[in-house]
């Protein structure tokens, strides 16, 4: 038996435990919005960084070409929702299922996301403007005695920003714009740690064969998988700065281009983890039979149990304070429209450049190691076409398609990205009530497919698998806002 290797369970257990919830936490390959413009939203987001009637949240250099001064105020209410059928096993050490539920539904009615903006000309070359936005979010929440416990309970992710922009008015039909974007990220994550697992994987690993399970047989004690868990909870809110530019063209009068670019923003999420014991005390794990063999093994080499196995594995069940650095990527947008008779036809394609995310690092408040966790995203491309139609001199009707492709595939799909490629259908409505005043209203449904996951839980060490397939992820979304010109 090779007990030399055990000395480092201090250094690996601690490490494995706590970065078993960021590590999982961002690969929510669905968490990338586009419910910051109401009127673009009725068209699919088709057009929408070619719009220059009223203040833009995509494109600063559409200000350059507004006549008057313009407010837009609303907002969009988003629920998502999905489901998993499957099953979850220790398929790393006793290949037992897992028991518990399949998690409900895990989407939720969240808050709503905010479509704010205004913009002023400063005579006939500038133009200022500030937009409030939510570009990052998702709210899932899995029943806490799901079989996919270990592996995800809450993802909560929310990313408003504040983006002041100027633009310059080239010529009569372009126009150049730049925006600070201040975002306000706040992350929640939670997830069950098979502490009794990882600690058995370890001395499987380090000793060359299972010196743990023997032992429990022997004292007829129930085996370390699914005995020590506990509840881990991640909990972060820290800003960030990133740039927006953006050109807006006008080669023909019924002709509209524009085209937009989103630098990535580095974000350093500073909380506390949060552990909560599932009925069991460090005085229980220190005495039990289970570990006999590993005590003595330790003991003829000269180190201690204490130190070596049972402290690390307290510490790592305890509550403390971490740090992640990360960088939300980077995109670029471009849009078209056309306008012939009573109708505007439009179309927009977008690449998320998620691949460029890589991984991520975390530091911690006991002075464990750093931790860097990849992340497998791919980029992300969003194509829209949509059309307004003008029913009336006041009324606008507004519909729209489009195709988003998944960060996520089937090799790399998570309960926490159960993301697959989604279609998206919309409506949306246009009133102008007085020359000044008007209002936007939209509806859609986005759809993904129903796709498998074997999402083994790697961060922690435990080699739990999750197997099964999730639900079509769908979106249902509703929106609404007011639009004032003035001045």
């Amino acid at each position: 038996m090779q007990m030399q290797s055990i000395s480092n369970w201090r250094r690996r257990v601690v490490i494995a435990l706590l970065a078993c919830l960021p590590g999982t936490g961002w690969a929510s390959g669905g968490f990338a919005l586009s419910f910051d413009d109401v009127a673009a939203l009725g068209r699919a987001n088709a057009g929408g960084a070619a719009e220059s009637r009223w203040a833009s949240h995509r494109n600063p250099a559409a200000h350059a070409r507004l006549a008057k001064s313009n407010l837009v105020f609303g907002g969009t209410l988003v629920h998502f929702q999905t489901g998993f059928s499957g099953t979850a096993e220790r398929a790393a050490t006793d290949g037992s299922n897992i028991a518990g539920g399949d998690g409900g539904n895990p989407g939720r009615l969240d808050l709503p996301l905010p479509d704010m903006a205004w913009g002023r000309p400063l005579g006939e070359r500038f133009a200022v403007g500030v937009s409030l936005s939510a570009p990052f979010g998702i709210t899932l929440n899995f029943d806490d005695d799901w079989t996919g416990r270990y592996h995800a309970i809450d993802t909560v992710i929310r990313g408003p920003e504040l983006t002041p922009s100027l633009a310059w008015r080239a010529n009569d039909s372009f126009s150049v714009g730049l925006g600070l974007r201040m975002q306000l990220l706040h992350t929640e994550f939670s997830n069950d740690v098979d502490l009794g697992a990882v600690v058995q994987r370890r001395a499987e690993q380090q000793a060359g064969g299972d010196v743990i399970t023997p032992a429990c047989v022997v004292a007829n004690e129930p085996t370390l998988p699914g005995k020590y868990d506990f509840r881990n909870r991640f909990v972060a809110t820290e800003f960030g700065l990133g740039w927006l530019a953006g050109m807006h063209w006008t080669p023909l009068d019924s002709l509209q281009v524009g085209l937009t670019y989103r630098s990535g923003i580095r974000h350093t999420l500073g909380g506390d983890a949060e552990r909560r014991r599932d009925g069991w005390t460090p005085e229980e794990f220190r005495n039990d039979p289970c570990f006999t063999g590993v005590e003595a093994g330790l003991a003829l080499m000269g180190q201690s149990f204490e130190e070596e196995v049972v402290q690390p594995a307290v510490n790592a069940s305890a509550d403390t304070a971490f740090s992640a650095r990360l960088r939300l990527p980077p995109s670029w947008a471009l849009a078209v429209s056309y306008t012939t008779g009573r109708w505007l036809l439009a179309a927009s394609a977008r690449n998320t450049a998620w691949s460029d995310f890589g991984s991520l690092r975390f530091d911690f408040a006991n002075g464990a190691a750093p931790v860097t966790e990849p992340i497998r995203f791919s980029d992300s491309q969003l194509y829209a076409l949509g059309a307004d139609y003008l029913v009336h001199d006041r009324v606008t009707l507004r519909f729209g398609l489009a195709e988003e492709t998944s960060t996520v595939s089937d090799d790399t799909r998570t309960a926490r990205a159960p993301d697959a490629d989604r279609r998206h259908i919309t409506l949306g409505l246009g009133w102008e009530i007085t020359p000044r005043w008007s209002v936007d209203v939209a509806a859609g449904y986005l759809r993904g497919e129903a796709r498998p996951v074997q999402d083994l839980a790697e961060a922690s060490g435990s080699g739990n698998r999750l197997n099964g397939i999730f639900e079509p992820l769908e979106v249902i979304f509703g929106a609404s806002r007011l639009r004032w010109v003035f001045g």
